[in-house]
């Protein structure tokens, strides 16, 4: 019976960002090291595991050394992102939350409002991140919203019991109060403008929650279970490229209208002053 070990070393906060390996996953690695110890080094970054953790917390279980290298002059989100990357059995909601956070952080010292460390550039906007991520804007915002969270909520969304837009639901908004308003001032009207999140995206998000859920059902199914995953993954495919066509007729009328509209107030200015130059002139 080998010795247990206290673990003397901490996850890094940006490993922490990704989704722990499932209990098969981790007992399959555990069995692996048991056998053959641990092949591939663990990285150290700010005197934590910034990656294999899973390796370290295996080994030091067991009893058994696990080596280790300093992670050096790399950059260490896209160090994390990097390892990260081909994980399939991550959905979108928990890689929405992982990105989020990971480049939220910053390292002690370092100005959180002018990049990850002093000189460099500033933090990512919504949109790039949602490009990073692979996900819409709104649901980048959602994952702003449980990253700033409770740990309960950010853990149930880490761990997949949560979708990052039901986790945002869960939190309340704080309360404002309503403006004052003067009676003698007009209120400027202002041009509506079109919402940045329709339910075509909605649809698209759940849509793309599913599919991720699916493929990593698919991979540890019978194969019965992975012909009709594959059959509804197709057919979500569908749905997607269908919403994605009509999201982009969509768009394209509301640009011709918002087009034609101010067309129509340059003719309406013009035509009031022509009609002003008319009085004027009687």
């Amino acid at each position: 019976m080998p010795i247990q070990k206290i673990y003397t070393l901490k996850q890094h906060p940006l490993s922490a960002a990704w989704p722990a390996m499932s209990e098969q996953e981790y007992q399959s690695l555990k069995d692996s090291i048991e056998v053959i110890g641990v092949q591939n080094p663990i990285t150290l970054f700010e005197g934590m595991v910034i990656d294999g953790w899973h390796r370290y917390r295996a080994a030091t279980g067991l009893g058994m050394d696990c080596p280790s290298k300093a992670l050096g002059d790399t950059d260490p989100v896209d160090f994390v992102k990097s390892q990260n990357d081909a994980r399939r059995n991550v959905t979108a909601s928990q890689r929405a939350l992982a990105i989020t956070a990971i480049y939220a952080w910053h390292p002690v010292g370092a100005n959180k409002y002018s990049g990850r460390v002093p000189g460099t550039l500033p933090q990512k906007t919504n949109a790039e991140l949602a490009a990073i991520a692979g996900t819409s804007i709104k649901t980048i915002k959602q994952a702003k919203v449980v990253h700033a969270a409770t740990p309960e909520v950010q853990d149930a969304v880490r761990n997949g019991t949560l979708s990052v837009k039901k986790g945002a639901a869960t939190v309340k908004p704080p309360v404002t109060k309503p403006p004052v308003t003067t009676p003698s001032v007009e209120p400027i009207v202002k041009e509506q403008e079109p919402p940045e999140y329709s339910a075509l995206d909605d649809a698209l998000d759940q849509i793309q929650e599913l599919q991720s859920r699916l493929a990593i059902g698919f991979m540890d199914g019978t194969p019965e279970d992975k012909a009709q995953s594959s059959d509804l993954i197709a057919s979500l495919r569908a749905q997607v490229r269908s919403l994605e066509i009509n999201l982009e007729a969509v768009t394209r009328s509301r640009d011709q209208l918002q087009n034609e509209c101010a067309a129509l107030k340059k003719q309406c200015v013009s035509q009031q002053n022509k009609l002003k130059r008319l009085k004027d002139g009687h």
